[in-house]
């Protein structure tokens, strides 16, 4: 039985790496277990923490902050010479890092037997240490569920825009609101529905008054992804406008819910979505409005593409990502 510790910050931040051990509940081989090394722990209680580390075969860390005591693990693992591998996920694009950013993370993960990174434009060409490089290994997200697909009529009114994710200035909401008066002198009936929360709230909100948008967006808050999905399956769009994404999750969620994504045009959008005239300039909320536009003109394009994100979905069902996880934790052992 190989035993794996998968660390992370905080249970209530972190979905992706509670998820991936719940896929080996069942295992005879293996043994998950999720494990926290918070920063409002006390010193005492983290290293109470590490000491039992020693117990696990594999370490695997998905944060900086707790990757960083899991690096004073190694540390004394060295003078101990307990054998131990430890892996590390990158789950942000390392190009959005800056150079003091950049710095800590090399030096940060190079005692690391493995890094994960969810995007092969996160490191593999980016990252300066070959050994960093040599020892990456991509394993994108999945999505453990069936795939949704249901012709959605692009005709109905209002046409529905979906936004999710933390409200942060890099998610680039802001656009979003910024292209809607086109659709209003247009004439073209349109509704956003924006989940999540963060800093830039009250930003969004001022835009809404700004441009009376009052009757056409409407603010959930942080809703369960189930409730999200459910959100999905009824709107016709999900607008990923960010200027820097590290993999997103919520656009995979979309296209296994058979909601179109239309995205700023940044590497890993190209890289997860791959399908075309699905992207626009991030900058350019005009452009925005005429890639949405392109679809309401062009019925049958966008009943094509809501087909082609059956294919694109493919790639991320649950038992790809199951089968690397397993294959890198049993060399673990």
């Amino acid at each position: 039985m190989v035993r794996v510790a998968i660390i992370i910050n905080e249970r209530t931040v972190t979905s992706i790496p509670i998820m991936i051990a719940s896929w080996f509940e069942k295992s005879e081989k293996l043994q998950i277990d999720v494990i926290e090394i918070s920063r409002e722990f006390s010193l005492a209680k983290k290293v109470k923490i590490l000491c039992s580390l020693q117990n696990y075969d594999a370490i695997h860390t998905n944060q900086n902050y707790s990757a960083l005591w899991v690096s004073c693990f190694c540390a004394f693992c060295s003078i101990t010479a307990r054998k131990t591998t430890t892996i590390h996920t990158l789950h942000t694009n390392f190009y959005a890092f800056n150079l003091l950013q950049k710095v800590f993370f090399c030096v940060l993960v190079y005692p690391f037997r493995k890094v994960i990174v969810v995007n092969s434009n996160s490191t593999l060409s980016s990252i300066p240490f070959s050994k960093i490089q040599s020892e990456a290994v991509i394993i994108p997200h999945a999505v453990d569920k069936p795939i949704y697909s249901v012709e959605r009529d692009i005709n109905k009114r209002p046409v529905k825009l979906l936004l999710v994710g933390r409200l942060v200035p890099v998610k680039n909401f802001n656009i979003v609101l910024q292209a809607l008066p086109f659709f209003k002198q247009m004439n073209v009936d349109v509704s956003l529905t924006i989940c999540g929360k963060g800093p830039v709230k009250k930003d969004l909100v001022k835009l809404v008054e700004d441009y009376e948008l009052e009757k056409n967006v409407v603010f959930t808050g942080e809703l369960p992804r189930k409730s999200v999905e459910s959100l999905m399956r009824q709107h016709h769009f999900l607008i990923v406008p960010s200027h820097n994404e590290g993999f997103g999750v919520a656009t995979i969620e979309a296209m296994f819910n058979g909601c179109l994504p239309i995205c700023s045009d940044i590497a890993i959008n190209n890289e997860v979505v791959g399908l075309n005239e699905v992207f626009f300039d991030q900058h350019s909320s005009r452009d925005l409005f005429e890639t949405i536009k392109y679809f309401l003109d062009n019925p049958s394009k966008y009943n094509k593409q809501l087909l082609n994100l059956v294919e694109v979905a493919q790639k991320y069902k649950k038992s790809a990502c199951v089968e690397s996880y397993e294959k890198l934790y049993k060399i673990a052992g």
